[in-house]
């Protein structure tokens, strides 16, 4: 049964709200995100705002932040996890105070989801 989003219309919204699906298997019907676009998970939603038409992320994807991880496609390395990476940024005074954060963000299941689709909230078949 398809869901009847049309009150989203009626927002008057700059920005067209994005349909977000997980997959384990490629999805059908929605075009695969082609050559070597390198974005974050985040950009890649603003992205989808520019597209007129859905598209997919997959595991086979460059990702340049977290999202990957976030995701469950990709593990959480030792630097990270050590708490290396905000210092370096100026967001944490020390490492330990960093590395505990991984204790607590959510992410998916490591293998779980292998393909990300994307789509304007009028054009979703999912």
């Amino acid at each position: 049964m398809r869901e009847d989003y049309s009150v989203l219309s009626t927002l008057g919204l700059e920005l067209p709200p994005i349909g977000v699906r997980y997959d384990f298997f490629r999805p059908e019907g929605i075009e695969l995100l082609e050559g070597e676009v390198k974005m974050s998970l985040c950009e890649l939603l603003r992205e989808s705002q520019r597209r007129e038409e859905p598209f997919c992320f997959s595991r086979a994807n460059a990702e340049t932040c977290v999202g990957k991880k976030i995701l469950g496609m990709e593990s959480w390395d030792g630097f990270e996890q050590s708490g290396q990476i905000g210092p370096g940024l100026g967001v944490f005074d020390e490492a330990r105070c960093n590395g505990r954060l991984y204790k607590y963000v959510q992410h998916l299941t490591e293998g779980s989801v292998n393909y990300v689709s994307f789509a304007h909230y009028d054009k979703m078949n999912f």
